[in-house]
């Protein structure tokens, strides 16, 4: 009697155990209640929020560009006034101005480096074909340049100097048709109007134009 007392209490006891079994753990296709939803989509209290970005502040434009010069070079303190409404009109900085200064120069200097060898190739291929001229280059040429020299010092007289100085500035010195000019007035004068003069050690124009032009009348 008792063993059959006992196996009914073990089995109410199994079923009771089942059913807190099921009830702790919902079935597979048991839905979500809206307690459990509600946790699962709060944020974890130890998740940090993402930090937002600080916006960077606008350069500062300056009142003045100090601007430098590459070295070896001067600004022009004129184009920068010239530029400086529209550096500020832009908003640049101080760095910003600078760059388009430094490829200005850049610029400048390039262009001037080959106006200068434009300015030397051509005044070579100038003496070059003084020295080859048929008419008073060759073995001639250094005669002819005695020549060409005493007619600047005989006609420009107290004035010679600067005279070659205008030549050596422009570069007529080196012209082929300067250089005969003076040479054809060397020859029509003749070595001994070379050496005539008034006081100053000038030529007075009339001496000048009777040598040129022999049967003009004074």
């Amino acid at each position: 009697m008792s063993e059959s007392v006992n196996a009914a209490q073990a089995s109410t006891d199994a079923g009771a155990g089942q059913a807190a079994a099921d009830t702790s753990t919902p079935a597979p296709d048991a839905p979500v209640s809206a307690l459990s939803a509600a946790g699962a989509a709060e944020p974890k209290a130890d998740a940090a929020a993402p930090a937002q970005a600080e916006a960077p502040k606008p350069a500062a434009v300056p009142e003045k560009y100090e601007l430098k010069a590459p070295e070896g070079m001067q600004l022009d303190a004129s184009a920068i006034e010239a530029a400086t409404p529209i550096f500020k009109d832009l908003g640049l900085t101080s760095e910003q101005a600078q760059k388009l200064s430094d490829v200005y120069a850049s610029q400048m200097a390039r262009m001037a480096q080959q106006q200068r060898e434009t300015w030397t190739k051509q005044h070579e291929g100038w003496v070059s074909d003084m020295k080859s001229d048929a008419e008073f280059g060759g073995d001639k040429f250094a005669s002819s340049m005695s020549t060409m020299s005493h007619v600047i010092d005989k006609v420009m007289g107290s004035e010679a100097d600067a005279f070659k100085q205008m030549l050596d500035l422009t570069g007529a010195g080196n012209h082929p048709q300067m250089a005969r000019l003076l040479y054809r007035v060397g020859k029509a004068i003749g070595e001994d109007g070379l050496v005539r003069g008034g006081p100053a050690g000038a030529m007075t124009e009339n001496d000048l134009a009777k040598s040129l032009f022999p049967t003009m009348k004074s």
